[in-house]
């Protein structure tokens, strides 16, 4: 039996259960981020293993093996599962990341280029150019796998990035992150990172983490406040409105919200990497939340997750690449 029974098809996400690192150091860091894999649990015996492809026979027979036992295997999410990882050892050894540019024609070209080779630079990417004429069918047709792990074109508008951020996460040919800058700033000296409490926050803060040097980059964390069912994880509106006008501040951003979880959690991987960071919160509707804090800050970049559909706030990347100049990085949360 395993550590505990989940419901099919059996997906855990990891804000449902807290690892013991003791037990999540069983298996060594170099497997650990090989296979996407996380023990979690332990009971009678068995050992509940969070994997990306729990269906990976080396995977399985690799684990199985340096734990001297078969685990009982449950899927996650593969970048969160890395998140996690992170947290636990401190480091993440990412492999060489591969960034594709779409130039547009004319002047623009010259500038959206020399930002791309300095953000390869940056993120230590192989950066290639590449011909995005046809929108996204033409593109999932063309390559059939993501040809690259982040994106990077001039213009919010057009027949590959609005496509993009309505399709589905299990789309093939899909990018991991789409990087839009229309007006390109360099170098990236601050950073307002968008966190809204949900669990792709991590995928966001991951190219933070990516993108900041200790000494040279400020990273500014948003805390954009969801409607109040969506604060207080799903509890009725009314009852969770009350709740924050009678607490305030303190209960919104304790660790037993998902928006003070998620924080706490950004704040922390922030400090261990020695990135100078700040947290901001400011009142009104998301979208206005961010207006105001991009109107009197000079951040370079902004970087949130594809909420896809969570928590009232699916329709917020959108919203940002349409009136926003700032180049702005938004990455998809892996499919389940």
């Amino acid at each position: 039996m395993c550590a505990r029974e989940w419901p099919k098809p059996t997906y855990l996400s990891l804000d449902e259960l807290r690892a013991d690192p003791n037990l999540a150091r069983l298996l060594p860091p170099e497997i650990a981020y090989r296979f996407h894999a996380l023990p979690v649990a332990e009971q009678g015996g068995r050992i509940t293993v969070v994997m990306a492809d729990p269906e990976d026979d080396e995977a399985l027979s690799a684990i199985a093996s340096i734990l001297g036992r078969e685990p009982c295997v449950v899927q996650g999410d593969a970048r969160t599962i890395d998140a996690s990882l992170a947290r636990l050892w401190g480091r993440v050894p990412h492999d060489k990341l591969r960034l594709l540019v779409c130039a547009p024609d004319g002047p623009a070209a010259g500038r959206l280029d020399a930002y791309a080779r300095s953000m390869g630079e940056l993120l230590d990417a192989e950066v290639t150019d590449a011909d995005c004429e046809g929108g996204l069918a033409t593109w999932i047709g063309r390559y059939g796998e993501p040809p690259c792990d982040l994106l990077l074109i001039g213009e919010a508008a057009g027949a590959l990035v609005e496509p993009w951020l309505a399709a589905q996460a299990s789309r093939r040919g899909l990018p991991a992150a789409l990087l839009v800058a229309p007006r390109p700033r360099w170098p990236v000296s601050k950073i307002l990172l968008i966190a809204c409490g949900l669990e792709s926050d991590a995928i966001a803060a991951e190219w933070v983490l990516r993108l900041a040097r200790p000494g040279t980059t400020t990273v500014n964390v948003l805390a954009v406040v969801p409607p109040p069912a969506a604060v207080h994880g799903g509890r009725r509106a009314a009852h969770a409105g009350h709740a924050r006008d009678r607490q305030g501040l303190p209960a919104l951003l304790s660790a037993e919200t998902p928006l003070g979880h998620e924080l706490q959690e950004v704040a922390r991987r922030l400090e261990e990497q020695e990135i100078q960071s700040s947290l901001r919160m400011r009142q009104g509707p998301p979208e206005w939340q961010i207006r105001r804090e991009l109107a009197g800050e000079g951040h370079d970049l902004v970087v949130m997750a594809l909420q896809s559909g969570e928590g009232g706030l699916e329709d917020l990347a959108a919203t940002l690449l349409r009136w926003s100049d700032r180049p702005a990085l938004i990455a998809r949360p892996a499919s389940r």
